[in-house]
Formats: structure tokens, sequence, C-alpha cells
């Protein structure tokens, strides 16, 4: 009879263990896939940022070009 009890009690540790790792590898690939995701969006979301400040950069040289051409044709 105990030795029943010890067999059921092992057979019921180690079914609740190994759907306890799966859950954990589950959750743990949800996990990374989403810092992977957001590593990603936060990446492009800097690639567009820099092209965006660099065109910034741009239209300002030009236009301080500009300002200079027309303060040199006034005087």
């Amino acid at each position: 009879m105990t030795t029943e009890l010890i067999a059921q009690a092992i057979s019921i540790v180690t079914i609740i263990g190994w759907l306890l790792r799966m859950l954990f590898k589950h959750c743990y690939r949800k996990i990374a896939m989403r810092r992977m995701i957001w590593k990603y969006l936060q990446d492009s979301f800097m690639d567009g940022y820099d092209a965006m400040e660099s065109y910034r950069a741009m239209i300002r040289r030009a236009c301080a070009e500009d300002a200079k051409e027309r303060f040199r044709k006034k005087n």
C-alpha cells in the first residue's frame, strides 16, 4: 500500500514537474520573442529618427546658406 502511494506521488510530481517545465519554456520563449520584437522596433525607430535628424540638419544648413546669401545681396 505505501509503495503504491509512493509510486503515485512520484508519478504525480513527475507529471506536474514536466507540465511546469513546458509552461516555463513556453513563457520564456514568449518573453524572448517580445524582447526581440521590442528591440527591432526600437532599432527601426532610431534609424528613422537618425534619418529625420540628418534631413533637419540639411534643411538647417540650406536655410543658413540662403540667409547668408540674402544678407550679402542686401549689403
